[in-house]
């Protein structure tokens, strides 16, 4: 039975309200929804809660005025309006907007911030807390033995639990026997931290490091689909699963891919690219291109001249040392100036060449856009609004029949 785990418990506002897209000119834009209109430094407790207001409607417009029109606009539009729409939660919303993607998959979406879930989870919370912070010294010491091949995903914290209050979401911190939320004055002694606990298991919420022996907790797993980050801290937390008497799920990683469009295939072609040139950096690309399309190669022509000039220039220091040793300075002088200038002139040669040549290395910045938007993988960047407005709903079947779950290095899928 596939289950959705909704993190709607956390906090962080700034990371679930934005949306990125290439637009109908194929440049990246990243657009961000702000409540009221107007930007808040806010701790807004569980994002999952939050109501969309009227201000989502007119982000939610400003993002389908961007994208291309095609013949898929219209679905795509009403799949997304009728999910996400004012008046309406984020955890809703999503569930709303994946049922009616994979209307047939049988998913089913767990969101633990449920007074009836936290109830079965307060023996894990009351261990948390009256034992702190072993699981914290569990976990860095797993993470020393772990450092040579993994760099830590997480960071244990003394009590690795938050606690809602005055409507947000706030890390329980200690000191000594004495309790904090961090970012508030409030302080609390154990025996008042557990008699909350006991009495409104509701306000307590896992973080990152407690939130797998939660799920597994609630849903005893036979395998979790993970991330590149997921897999490496699931190692991290190996020992907790001893620790709380917990069996340890197999960590399967979900398939990666990037998305080939049929126009940067072409791109690719027409320069003899490859998408793993892309990888290596657009200036080193974009100096390749500068180079194909060049009658020069600037590179090579200067760098023939600063040997020249160099040689030449110590054959003078050799021959004015023995004349007169008070000349060398000087000519050392005359050389780094010599050098400066044909810097300068090499650095307009080859913005003289990339103007020329403005076009070709617009389409090659375009496909840095497609591949690496905002430098990051495809699939962290952009939003599938993008896809199913440009494929329709037949880009979630050539996903089905192209991505292979069993392949655990990075797929590229080539669109038609």
């Amino acid at each position: 039975m596939p289950v959705f785990w909704l993190e709607g418990e956390d906090h962080d506002f700034a990371e679930m309200s934005s949306v990125s897209v290439l637009t109908a000119d194929n440049s990246f834009q990243l657009f961000q929804y702000l409540i009221g209109g107007i930007p808040q430094e806010k701790n807004y407790g569980a994002v999952g809660e939050i109501i969309f207001d009227f201000f989502f409607n007119e982000c939610k417009a400003t993002i389908f005025s961007t994208l291309l029109p095609t013949e898929f606009s219209a679905q795509m539009k009403e799949i997304f309006s009728t999910a996400y729409s004012d008046g309406v939660s984020f955890n809703a919303a999503f569930v709303a907007l994946i049922n009616a993607l994979l209307e047939d998959s049988g998913l089913i979406f767990l969101s633990a911030n449920d007074r009836r879930l936290k109830n079965l989870l307060l023996p894990l919370f009351k261990k948390e807390i009256l034992e702190h912070p072993k699981s914290s010294q569990l976990v860095i010491e797993r993470s020393a033995e772990l450092e040579e091949k993994y760099h830590a995903q997480l960071k244990p914290r003394p009590v690795n639990l938050f606690l809602f209050h005055s409507d947000g979401r706030f890390a329980i911190d200690s000191i000594d026997e004495k309790f904090w939320l961090r970012g508030t004055r409030k302080y609390f002694s154990r025996d008042e931290l557990l008699s909350i606990l006991e009495t409104s298991p509701e306000k307590f919420s896992p973080n990152v490091v407690l939130r797998p022996l939660c799920q597994e907790t609630l849903l005893p797993t036979v395998a979790y689909i993970a991330g590149p980050s997921e897999i490496a801290y699931f190692a991290q937390l190996k020992p907790l699963y001893e620790y709380f008497s917990i069996p340890m799920p197999v960590i399967y990683p979900r398939a990666s891919a990037t998305i080939v469009e049929q126009r940067i295939s072409n791109v690719l072609e027409k320069f003899h690219l490859s998408i793993e040139d892309f990888f290596r950096g657009k200036d080193d690309v974009v100096q390749r291109i500068s180079q194909q399309l060049s009658a020069i190669n600037i590179e090579e022509v200067f760098q023939g001249a600063e040997k020249e000039i160099t040689n030449q220039l110590e054959q003078l220091r050799e021959a004015l040392q023995p004349i007169d040793a008070t000349l060398v300075p000087a000519m050392e002088n005359a050389r780094n100036k010599m050098l400066f200038q044909l810097h300068s002139m090499k650095e307009r040669a080859t913005a003289a060449t990339q103007k020329k040549h403005q076009t070709a290395l617009l389409q090659i910045e375009k496909a840095f856009h497609s591949f690496l938007p905002n430098d990051n993988w495809q699939e962290r960047e952009l939003n599938i609004i993008y896809f199913l407005n440009k494929y329709g709903m037949d880009f979630l079947t050539m996903l089905k029949t192209e991505l292979s779950p069993f392949i655990f290095h990075h797929q590229l899928i080539e669109m038609p």
